[in-house]
């Protein structure tokens, strides 16, 4: 499902978060506080670098633009299957 109103996605994903496996986005301060379980990619060319260190865990992503399609598709990868590590996905 692919969401582009921020208000009416927020209350969607609050009242179904068990239904939605992954949130992308470039304005994820805007989803918070995170529905628990729900994984967050965060994509953006200048990202906020202190909302980044603030949400290190397994269950939250970036992802820094420009990337290619395959770069998308590792960082969902990664971040759907169950790890201990922090998912910060950069390229060069």
């Amino acid at each position: 499902m692919i969401l582009e109103d921020v208000a009416s996605g927020r209350k969607l994903i609050e009242g179904r978060s068990a239904d939605f496996d992954l949130l992308i986005t470039n304005e994820p301060w805007l989803f918070e506080p995170f529905p628990e379980g729900l994984r967050v990619l965060y994509i953006s060319g200048a990202p906020d670098r202190e909302f980044l260190q603030r949400h290190r865990s397994p269950t939250f992503g970036y992802l820094q633009k420009p990337f290619r399609f395959q770069e998308l598709l590792l960082s969902v990868h990664l971040l759907v299957q169950t790890s201990a590590e922090p998912c910060l996905s950069h390229h060069p």
